[in-house]
């Protein structure tokens, strides 16, 4: 019996025909992923760790005046300076690296992001936090009270009735910290620290800290604390390594507030 045929071709040399375009096709779609995806390969960022103390004999931190709104405003801690364990751990601390790219990575965070300070127990809550000049902050009242908040030269002044919440922009002051504080309580304060680049960092309640997808090289690292001032060193960073970089403040050295 003849073989069956496909105008002047068989069957098989069909198959064999259509397979090989296939295989071309997919072949042309995988090169095409991978010079989209090529575009986009970055070098691998490194990682920064450590934890920042305090060494010496603590200061003895005076409690707040509460003379307002005292059904309300009870056990407010002075969260001035925060230091935890035997190791005297520094909470509060914000560490931040100069030179590094400004671009925002979305493997660091997102392009656009609201930070979020609120009004609880007639303190701010967090009491320090950290983001860039062209995200936003939002200021929120869970309290049953009213509030304020009023940060100078950055763009905020702003009356807060129980429930209300507000977004700001902070504006573009030089980077660094920005106090917050309440016209009708004098004892609230919170301090938003303006960075000028997306690495950065908040020590939690042992000292410790963590800056995630650094670029390679070597930056100038700040230290701030808003008792215990401004403290600088270096670090070099190895794509895919981690790096550990720690710190000792002079109990005996304060700055002024």
């Amino acid at each position: 019996m003849g073989a069956l045929k496909a105008g002047n071709r068989t069957a098989g040399e069909v198959v064999v025909t259509v397979a090989a375009c296939l295989c071309i096709m997919l072949m042309s779609t995988a090169a095409s992923l991978y010079a989209a995806g090529s575009s986009e390969i970055r070098p691998a960022g490194g990682r920064i760790t450590g934890v920042v103390q305090v060494e010496g004999a603590l200061p003895k931190l005076e409690p707040l005046k509460i003379i307002k709104d005292k059904d309300v405003c009870q056990n407010v801690p002075n969260e001035s300076l925060l230091v935890g364990g035997a190791e005297h751990g520094l909470q509060n601390a914000v560490v931040t690296l100069e030179g590094a790219p400004k671009e925002v990575s979305s493997a660091v965070r997102p392009a656009y992001a609201v930070f979020r300070l609120t009004n609880l127990g007639c303190r701010f809550v967090p009491h320090v936090l950290v983001m860039q000049s062209h995200d936003e902050l939002e200021i929120s009242n869970a309290d049953p009270i009213l509030h304020t908040a009023r940060a100078l030269p950055a763009q905020v002044d702003i009356g807060l009735y129980p429930g209300r919440a507000v977004r700001k922009e902070i504006g573009a002051p030089a980077p660094g910290p920005v106090a917050i504080s309440c016209e009708i309580h004098p004892w609230m304060r919170a301090y938003v620290y303006l960075a000028d680049n997306q690495y950065y960092a908040v020590t939690d309640l042992h000292g410790e800290y963590e800056i995630d997808n650094v670029p390679p090289g070597k930056y100038r690292v700040k230290i701030w604390h808003e008792l215990l001032g401004t403290e600088v060193g270096t670090v070099a960073v190895t794509a895919g390594k981690t790096t550990e970089f720690n710190f000792k403040f002079d109990s005996g050295k304060t700055a002024s507030r």
